[in-house]
């Protein structure tokens, strides 16, 4: 039976549950067996909620009332001095005002409930609670098993915990800025790149170029101070329009600037750097990689400078104030808000070994408004933003339960079951406007942990994650990392930056650290969105034993296409191994339906693969003696002749019963790859107007039943429809398409939603001998093999031009007769390019150059040979070659292909030889995506290059 109290202090009948009932005479209160209390004719000189307590703690005294439930009442008009046990204010006590005052009194409480097998429940009347510091549980906040402590709404939907102030409007600027006041704030704070929510959406913190585009990194180049070994992490060239805006910024903006750098999967935030070599951005820290070491479009723009202010939508803060350019669309009165901290829930035991915090629940409320500010000296992201934390952080606890809450406008995630959480629930939640990702449980290093405290056990099921990305783009819906035995079920996951799930977390083969989770009957729709690149709709990353990855719908997983690797339905990367993939439904990608880098013991059977832009299967590194990848029962929809990439065949993968049928009745397919173990199918899908709604003709019923209940039961119940994001081919009604104001929403949530052209202006690079240390290489440029470093490296050279060469060592010890080498990737589609390089080779060396498209196989443009007997190119003999002394080369051609190529040659002593018209070494080569300098000998030698350039005419 539920307990309840009343308290009127001057009643003339006090009632409580354990049954007591004293009369008051006015002359003072009767004692009572069960109640012994006295008051005196004058009023108390202590405080209700003192009273409240100690009355409330005496009745818990006894075993008959402890059993029972206490309820206390938070409300906005409450106040903190009563007892907080009546819902509303009458005779001098009622609810409690804040959710402190509630907590204390509800430790108090639990210290007697626990003893007796009592609960303690703490409702929240409707209203937005705003608290300026993280509401922090430990271990004294803990109920019993069965009778949880819960915290709740009293009405769903109508309780918000605010991390943000709401800020007031002081006027209008020239130029149409409204400028609120926010107190408190200081440089300091505006440093950090906070957020703004604008009648709830996010601004758009004061950015150049404005979103929708971005600037784009040029070469790498070497700074003074960088590791030799590790050349072009700190800067590289910039546009003129680039650094005329960076350059011109006021010392106050230099200082606050924030240069958002995207790498392929992972982005960083950095800060302006030193000095730089004219022409060229330094920033700070360094980059995680190489500047453009994964393609030629690399993306980058700057933000939170005043000097960007320009754009309806966008914010800055100076001072104490908030200046925003309102958008056309916002409702007026402005509602602004601005987060103060980055945590509204913190839930934390003693240590991995306890006492743990549980037996905690929390229900029906609203979270909202966190920030995540960015380090004086930057951040840059691993994968994932694995470190960046979230609005309800959980640590050495077991059953917590997070059940129909709201979860929104975060800087960061929403929720992180960090270290040593066990059988605890996410259940029923609506998260979206994330500035991370929404769910993250465990941590990327257990470092040997006992796996009873590790991580695991834990539920995430019927949830909404949507609008992800607002600020770090590289997070992910939900991240599982080094754990085990966890559920992640029926939860509708869209409109992502990046990938959708992601399991695993350890790379390679090594220790198993992860594994027996079960990712089930999940929708993943409109994942990516074309703005981070090598993502999955659901992603694994080595061994994970026992995993099992079914009924899931995954639709529209688009990347950004022009830097790093593409976007998968599923995709199983770097060691992921012992794997069940079975009857998910993927249907429209840009690289194909399944990708495995490289595993073992990974079964897909019974799935639907479809409509991907790529071979719907695909294996990227081929290892015989480790690879097992069974394809049984598998139905994939193609309009692909090779519905398999090239290594998808034996010995690394096996194939059994799977129908294959082309998306077109003419489509020639290539099924040798696995012979009896694919049929070519006359099977059809429909797609109807909901993302859910999918038919099948053409295969047996049972089948198709399976794949249409599979679709139509992926998700959380109740989840908003999702507007698809890019056209869906051959379905029988087309989905409902995203509205402009959808579009506009979305983008705003997204923080920089890229509309940028698809590649980077054409890159111009050399090879910087001279800011490059001797026994360094070059930034800007691949080397490969990448040790012994002596293979490839500077060296003083008293005979070439600038006094140095880039040499190349060569000898019968590399695993491959082409290595030594080196490339640079290029972009260069139009106009005419010009390759330049001074050579020297000696009696034993064999040189290539060449030119490579990007087509699968490459096809290679010009190709010349160096050798002691001359310049051959196109089989014929160009110029002689005396060894020892230099040459200067020039190479030209028009890059679309159709007409032939040009060499000029000129020797140390001024003889010039030429040819033109030079036929490609393939016919259908198209665009230089890939120069090269190769090393071919296979006996000792040794060529420098003393200088190389590569130049285009287009721009």
């Amino acid at each position: 039976m539920r307990a309840s109290i009343e308290i009127p202090l001057w009643s003339s009948v006090y009632r409580s549950t354990c049954g007591c009932r004293r009369l008051n005479d006015r002359s003072g209160w009767r004692d009572s067996v069960c109640c012994a209390y006295t008051r005196s004719s004058a009023a108390p000189s202590f405080t209700m909620h003192t009273l409240t307590l100690f009355v409330l703690l005496t009745l818990l005294g006894t075993s008959s009332f402890a059993q029972n439930e206490i309820v206390l009442h938070v409300a906005t008009d409450g106040n903190d001095n009563w007892s907080g046990l009546s819902s509303k204010a009458q005779a001098g006590d009622g609810p409690l005002r804040t959710l402190l005052a509630a907590q204390r009194t509800a430790r108090q409480a639990l210290d007697q409930q626990r003893r007796f097998g009592g609960s303690v429940k703490v409702l929240i009347h409707p209203g937005i609670y705003e608290i300026d510091a993280p509401l922090i549980f430990d271990q004294r906040d803990s109920g019993l098993p069965g009778k949880p402590t819960v915290y709740q709404a009293s009405e769903p939907g109508t309780v918000t915990i605010s991390g943000g102030k709401r800020l007031l409007a002081q006027g209008t600027t020239g130029k149409s800025e409204v400028v609120f006041s926010s107190n408190g704030t200081n440089a300091g704070f505006w440093t950090g790149g906070p957020q703004l929510y604008v009648n709830g959406r996010r601004a758009i913190l004061a950015r150049e170029p404005n979103i929708g585009r971005d600037w784009f990194v040029g070469q790498a180049v070497a700074v003074p101070g960088e590791s030799p070994s590790s050349l072009g992490h700190e800067a590289f060239i910039a546009s003129k329009p680039a650094l005329s805006f960076l350059n011109g910024l006021s010392a106050s903006d230099r200082e606050r600037a924030l240069i958002h750098i995207m790498q392929s999967w992972s982005s960083g935030r950095h800060r302006i750097g030193g000095a730089a070599p004219e022409g060229s951005l330094r920033v700070t820290p360094r980059s995680r990689w190489p500047f453009l070491f994964f393609g030629t479009s690399q993306r980058f723009y700057v933000e939170n400078v005043t000097a960007a202010l320009d754009q309806p939508g966008e914010w800055v803060g100076v001072g104490t104030d908030v200046h925003y350019l309102p958008r056309p669309d916002d409702d007026v009165p402005l509602n602004a808000v601005l987060p103060y901290i980055g945590h509204l829930l913190i839930i934390r035991g003693a240590g991995p070994t306890g006492p743990y915090v549980e037996n905690v629940a929390f229900r029906d409320l609203g979270f909202a408004y966190t920030q995540a500010p960015t380090p004086a000296n930057g951040w840059v992201d691993t994968q994932a933003a694995v470190d960046i934390g979230a609005a309800i952080q959980v640590d050495f606890a077991h059953n917590i339960a997070i059940l129909g809450c709201r979860i929104e406008s975060t800087g960061g995630y929403g929720i992180w079951l960090r270290d040593s959480v066990r059988n605890s629930t996410i259940s029923g939640c609506s998260m979206r406007n994330l500035g991370a990702g929404g769910v993250k449980i465990g941590t990327p290093k257990i470092a040997g942990a006992a796996p009873s405290t590790v991580t695991g056990e834990n539920t995430v099921s019927d949830n909404t994650i949507m609008e992800t990305g607002g600020q770090f783009p590289g997070a992910v819906g939900i991240w599982l990392g080094q754990t085990f035995d966890n559920i992640v079920r029926r939860n509708s996951i869209r409109d992502t930056t990046y990938t959708g799930i992601s399991v695993g977390w350890q790379w390679g083969y090594s220790t198993t650290t992860s594994g027996r989770n079960q990712i089930v009957g999940n929708s993943l729709l409109n994942i990516g969105r074309g703005r981070m690149s090598d993502l999955g709709g659901i992603y694994t990353l080595g061994p994970s034993p026992g995993t099992v990855i079914a009924d899931n719908l995954i639709r529209e997983v688009r990347g950004y296409r022009e830097l790093g690797a593409g976007a998968w339905g599923i995709y199983n990367d770097e060691g992921s191994s012992d794997i069940l993939v079975e009857n998910n439904v993927v249907i429209g990608t840009d690289s194909g339906a399944y990708h495995l880098h490289y595993g073992r013991n990974i079964q897909l059977k019974g799935n639907v693969f479809a409509q991907g832009d790529g071979p719907e299967v695909s294996l990227t590194r081929s290892d015989p003696e480790k690879t097992r990848l069974i394809l049984r029962g598998n139905l994939l929809l193609t309009g692909n002749a090779q519905p398999f990439s090239s290594l998808v065949k034996p010995p690394d993968a096996y194939f059994f019963n799977n129908l294959i049928a082309p998306l077109a009745n003419n489509q020639v397919l290539d099924l040798k790859s696995c012979a009896e173990g694919c049929e070519r199918s006359s099977a059809g899908i429909t797609l109807g107007r909901s993302q859910q709604q999918i038919q099948f003709s053409g295969v047996n019923p049972d089948m198709a039943r399976r794949w249409i209940e599979a679709a139509a039961n992926a998700g959380a119940p109740g989840a908003p429809p999702a507007a698809l994001g890019a056209a869906t081919k051959n379905a029988g009604v087309k989905p409902s398409p995203i509205t402009a104001k959808d579009r506009a929403r979305l983008s705003a949530s997204a923080s920089a939603d890229s509309l940028t052209p698809a590649e980077a202006p054409q890159l111009q690079v050399t090879l910087d001998l001279i800011s490059t240390p001797e026994g360094a290489r070059p930034a800007g440029w691949r080397y490969l093999p990448e040790m012994p470093r002596e293979a490839m490296e500077v060296v003083a050279d008293s005979t070439a031009r600038g006094q140095r060469c880039l040499k190349f060592s060569d000898s019968p010890k590399f695993e491959h007769g082409f290595e030594p080498y080196m490339f640079v990737r290029l972009n260069h589609a139009k106009g005419t390019s010009t390759a330049s390089f001074s050579i020297r080779v000696d009696e034993s060396a064999e040189f290539i150059h060449e030119w490579r498209d990007d087509a699968a196989p490459y096809r290679t443009g010009p190709s010349l040979r160096i050798t002691r007997k001359g310049v051959e190119a196109a089989g014929r003999l160009i110029a002689p070659v005396r060894p020892g002394e230099w040459l200067s080369i020039t190479v030209s051609a028009a890059v679309d292909g159709l007409t032939g190529w040009n060499i000029r040659i000129t020797d140390s002593e001024g003889e010039s030889y030429s040819a033109t018209a030079l036929p490609h070494k393939a016919a259908g080569w198209r665009g230089l995506r890939w120069l090269g300098f190769i090393s071919n000998a296979v006996v000792t030698s040794a060529t420098c290059l003393a200088s190389a350039s590569v130049t285009s005419d287009a721009r």
